[in-house]
């Protein structure tokens, strides 16, 4: 056999191997955001209660409170049958983002509390919200052929 037969014949096996192989796609869903607005005279303690119904983890925060000249607290807790597992942030400014990184897992409880750094200084106002991606076993993943997606689209 020559060179141009095995190249011919190369071509017509890797031709026949991409027909029968099917195009497919997946997709990944977004994280949940959980998330919470309260206003008040004097807002310092618990300021967002959520219970998980499955396995994931929260991945980032963003909190931003009324403007307070000596700062805030902040505390997240992960309430569980098993423990606690909490982390505490230093608020300098009225917003803050924070990466957690907390596993949680079925019936765990987030809880998040802030307090003034001055006694005299009361929050009055408190926006929080979570990013939360459930572990890929909760996920609802779906494979679908190439056709069958350019048919949703049609």
């Amino acid at each position: 056999m020559s060179v141009e037969s095995d190249i011919r014949s190369l071509k017509i096996q890797v031709e026949r191997l991409q027909r029968k192989r099917p195009k497919r796609m997946s997709a990944v869903l977004t994280p949940y955001p959980i998330s919470n607005y309260i206003s008040g005279n004097d807002l310092s303690g618990n300021v967002l209660h959520y219970m998980f119904c499955a396995t994931g983890k929260i991945s980032k925060g963003l909190i931003r409170i009324s403007e307070l000249s000596k700062g805030a607290i902040l505390e997240i807790t992960i309430k569980s049958d098993l423990g606690d597992e909490s982390k505490s942030y230093h608020m300098k400014k009225s917003t803050l983002i924070i990466e957690p990184d907390l596993e949680v897992y079925s019936s765990n409880r987030l809880i998040v509390n802030i307090t003034s750094n001055d006694i005299e200084e009361k929050i009055t106002e408190v926006w929080t919200s979570f990013l939360w991606t459930p572990s890929v076993k909760e996920a609802d993943i779906r494979n679908f052929l190439i056709t069958e997606l350019e048919e949703l689209n049609a």
